[in-house]
């Protein structure tokens, strides 16, 4: 217990071994304004969206655009743009919450979805499970990798017919950050550890402390 007075204290803490992280209010006991670091993003951090870019996978084909109006609609969400991913640019991708329909493969596309999922064009790992049946689907709602006030979301559909089952479901799963469907019903699901915030400190295994 650190007894805190003015703007700033100082402390010092004997530690037996080399620590490896220092972190202030770890469970968020204290009442005071979270970062958006901090902040998990769920289903609702996107339905809440004002300025929302959607970007149709071009390994959708025709479907994507019936898929991606349906979707949107059962979310509530009006995108401010509506592109396919051939024309989607980095200007695009700046300050803009981000809702991919289908798989994208461009790299300015890739790049912006979290490196640690296994992703394929008719599979996917989430939560120590395979999904690779055309009725599974998967959606999650990522932190942006360089605006971490914005989202990257993700609809990837292993079937075009899947995706309107789940695309219903998928607003009754606010608090949530991933999700994981087969033939309709909810198989699995989560929400991100929050591993960043301004009152965390970091060393290095081989930096002296």
């Amino acid at each position: 217990m650190i007894h805190l007075s003015g703007r700033q204290s100082k402390f010092e803490i004997a530690s037996d071994t080399r620590p490896r992280v220092l972190t202030v209010d770890p469970d968020y006991q204290i009442f005071r304004q979270l970062t958006p670091e901090e902040i998990p993003p769920t289903v609702n951090t996107l339905k809440g969206s004002t300025a929302v870019v959607l970007v149709i996978a071009r390994r959708m084909g025709r479907r994507g655009r019936p898929i991606a109006r349906h979707f949107v609609q059962a979310m509530g969400v009006e995108p401010i743009r509506t592109i396919d991913e051939a024309n989607f640019t980095a200007e695009d991708a700046a300050g803009n919450n981000l809702l991919f329909i289908g798989l994208p493969e461009n790299p300015e596309s890739v790049q912006l979805l979290p490196r640690d999922m296994a992703l394929a064009v008719n599979a996917f790992e989430l939560a120590g499970q395979r999904f690779d049946g055309p009725s599974d689907v998967l959606f999650f709602v990522a932190r942006h990798p360089g605006h971490p006030r914005n989202v990257v979301a993700l609809l990837h559909p292993l079937s075009p017919d899947a995706a309107d089952q789940a695309s219903v479901k998928i607003p009754h799963y606010g608090r949530y950050s991933y999700l994981a469907f087969s033939r309709g019903r909810n198989r699995a699901k989560g929400t991100w550890e929050a591993n960043t915030s301004p009152l965390m400190v970091r060393w290095n295994p081989k930096q002296t402390p």
